[in-house]
């Protein structure tokens, strides 16, 4: 189950408090009810090995890497693949390179150089994988 009452808590006394008091409820029933690949993803994220990166980089690309050996890389591996298909990317992390649909870094760099993102939050709405809010964060 995924708690929501710290989003809950944050949203209180904003104009989407309103909005976030129903907010649970309805995610539980959509993960009661389930959806196709639910139970694939599940199992990549619980294979996923417990590493911390000493290496981050959002401002070149999105790489997370840290010293491991090579059972973990293709342990990391074999569960990055469990949730394929990585629409938007690329991302190296620990060592796997991960090759998306697309290209995101491609655009990424036609649009970050004009973007001044210091001091602002950003919501990335419809946001899927999240590749571009990492890449705002660096």
């Amino acid at each position: 189950m995924i708690d929501l009452s710290p989003l809950v808590r944050r949203l209180a006394g904003t104009p989407l408090a309103s909005w976030s008091q129903g907010l649970q409820a309805q995610l539980d029933a959509k993960l009661e009810k389930g959806h196709g690949d639910l139970d694939r993803w599940r199992g990549a994220l619980e294979a996923l090995p417990a590493l911390q990166p000493s290496e981050v980089d959002l401002v070149n690309g999105l790489r997370l890497d840290c010293d491991c050996d090579d059972a973990t890389r293709a342990q990391m591996r074999q569960a990055l693949m469990g949730l394929s298909p990585w629409r938007k990317g690329p991302f190296d992390l620990f060592g796997v390179h991960i090759d998306t649909e697309w290209r995101s870094d491609w655009k990424w760099s036609r649009v970050g150089p004009h973007l001044d993102l210091k001091g602002k939050r950003v919501l990335d709405v419809g946001c899927g994988n999240g590749y571009y809010q990492w890449r705002m964060l660096g």
